[in-house]
This record gives C-alpha cells, sequence and structure tokens, in this order.
C-alpha cells in the first residue's frame, strides 16, 4: 500500500490532469473539424460528379489537392492521438496495480474494525464475569453464614434435649 500510495504521489494525477483536458478537447476539437472537413468533401465530390466531363478534367486536380489536405489533416490528428496516447502510456506504465493495495487496505480497515468489535465483546465479558465473580463470592457468603446457621440449630436442638 505505502509503494502504490508514493508511486501515485510521485505521479500527481491532479498536476497532469490540465494537460490530459488539454489532449482531450484538442482530440474532440479535431474530431469534430474532421467530420466537418469530410462533409464539405462529401458534398463537393457530388458536385463534382455532377460536372461534364470537361468540367471534370478541370477541377479534378483541385478536387484532388482537397482529397490530400484531409488526408494530411487526419494524418495529423491520428499522431495527434497516438501521441497523447503514447505519452500517457509511458507515464503509467510502470504504474503499481492499485487493486491489491487497495483490496489490502480494505482487508486490514476489515481487520481493525473486527478487531475493535472484538475489544469490545471483551471488555463486555469480562465485566460479565467481575459480576458473576462477585456473585459467587456473595453466595459463598451466604452458603458459609447458612452453614453456620445450620450449625447453630443443631446445637440449639441439642441443648434443648
Amino acid at each position: 500500500v505505502v509503494a502504490v500510495a508514493a508511486w501515485w504521489t510521485r505521479f500527481a494525477l491532479d498536476r497532469r490532469r490540465h494537460a490530459l483536458d488539454a489532449s482531450a478537447s484538442s482530440i474532440s476539437d479535431n474530431k469534430d473539424a474532421s467530420l466537418l472537413s469530410r462533409r464539405r468533401l462529401t458534398e463537393r465530390t457530388k458536385a463534382f460528379r455532377k460536372l461534364s466531363r470537361d468540367e471534370r478534367r478541370a477541377q479534378v486536380g483541385a478536387l484532388l489537392r482537397e482529397y490530400q489536405l484531409e488526408i494530411d489533416r487526419l494524418t495529423k490528428r491520428s499522431n495527434a492521438g497516438e501521441a497523447a496516447f503514447l505519452e500517457l502510456y509511458r507515464e503509467l506504465a510502470d504504474a503499481p496495480d492499485p487493486a491489491r493495495a487497495l483490496d489490502a487496505a480494505l482487508r486490514e480497515r476489515t481487520n481493525t474494525a473486527r478487531v475493535a468489535e472484538l475489544e469490545l465483546d471483551k471488555r463486555r465479558l469480562q465485566h460479565e464475569l467481575d459480576e458473576f465473580r462477585r456473585e459467587h463470592a456473595h453466595v459463598r457468603n451466604q452458603e458459609v453464614t447458612v452453614n453456620k446457621l445450620q450449625a447453630r440449630v443443631r446445637t440449639l436442638e441439642r441443648d434443648m434435649e
């Protein structure tokens, strides 16, 4: 548990959240821009197909440049996403699995709670035992008193005879 806590403290997730948020925002923005660009390219392609053969020849270069620009943007988007993933992966690759440490901590917490319960039971039982001992001592005193009184009754009976 200590080693896991130390590693995560050094990792400083809260400090890294800003960079992670920026990467996620950039990825989301690029995804939205890519969707719009693809729609424009689809519309441009549909319009291109409606052109006459001569108009197509004149505009095929422009359409190919648009496709190449889209490919370049998609490549840039892919590289940015991969770089963000690989950076995070490199940082987390040596991270200890917190599941085992958390399980151990939960077991320790459960054991601690159980020990506390057992301590309470022990105190309660000790108190009961003390009560029984006092009661037993009282009963023993009564038994001695009864024996003395019986002996005195016997003595008195003998004296009366």
